[in-house]
């Protein structure tokens, strides 16, 4: 799923949660105001719309999500919980969190190689996603949740990253500036058929160019991801090729 605007207010955010990453603070949505702070009422609302695409079946039951989560999670909802955070949840997290961080992923990159035909794509324009896929390392951010907020906090962001197939959840070692934490990354889940295999960067800026649907464009959503990365000094310079890419192609960014 994707991110929304970032200049929603930020009031209920303390801004000691930036210590470590203030080019953070005014750069995120406050997750009480996130439209992916989601409810099971909000995702059979989705239901309905997608159904008018003649989409059905499109993600897992709330039966199937929770079990993931508890599967993953088993043993952990009683601790702080790191989450890594390479693109929409860098600007719209959605969940309340004690600390913010700098944080790298090694031996992995971010690649668009997820088909979206719900969110910022549709079966008309099907668009692309951002996944982890293998890679050189991945630079981004590490987001922790606070032990005593961890159940409803992890069930808000499995309604966001896990409502369907496409992501795989794991626990990695991320280097932080102040040490080393175990956070959670979600994969590109290469079983998965919404999974493309390896995707020149002009086919998949094609896609980007094209993609749009109920959550927006895919172009909006790299545009977002390339501006993010720069304010948090954080380039990439494939994101940044990608994006030149796209804008050569003239894709519309209306959704």
């Amino acid at each position: 799923m994707t991110g929304g605007e970032f200049s929603a207010p930020e009031a209920a955010l303390d801004t000691r949660v930036f210590e470590h990453v203030p080019a953070l603070s005014g750069r995120i949505v406050d997750p009480d105001q996130s439209f992916f702070r989601m409810t099971r009422s909000d995702i059979d609302e989705w239901d309905q719309l997608v159904a008018r695409e003649g989409i059905v079946d499109w993600r897992f039951s709330h039966e199937v999500r929770d079990a993931l989560r508890a599967e993953t999670l088993r043993g952990r909802l009683h601790e702080d919980i790191w989450i890594f955070a390479y693109g929409s949840l860098m600007w719209d997290p959605a969940f309340h969190f004690e600390e913010v961080r700098y944080a790298t992923l090694d031996g992995a990159c971010r690649s668009f190689r997820l088909l979206d035909t719900i969110g910022r794509g549709s079966p008309k324009f099907p668009g692309l996603m951002a996944g982890l896929g293998h890679g050189n390392g991945c630079d981004g951010l590490a987001f922790r949740i606070n032990a005593a907020r961890c159940e409803a906090e992890t069930d808000v962001l499995w309604m966001r990253e896990m409502i369907c197939p496409g992501y795989a959840a794991r626990f990695h070692e991320l280097r932080t500036p102040q040490g080393p934490v175990e956070g959670l990354a979600f994969w590109l889940d290469e079983n998965c058929e919404q999974c493309l295999p390896t995707i020149a960067l002009p086919d998949a800026a094609k896609l980007i160019s094209q993609g749009k649907g109920p959550g927006g464009t895919s172009r909006e959503y790299l545009e977002k991801l390339v501006r993010q990365l720069d304010t948090l000094g954080l380039a990439d310079a494939s994101m940044e090729t990608l994006l030149s890419l796209v804008e050569a192609s003239g894709g519309a960014v209306d959704a």
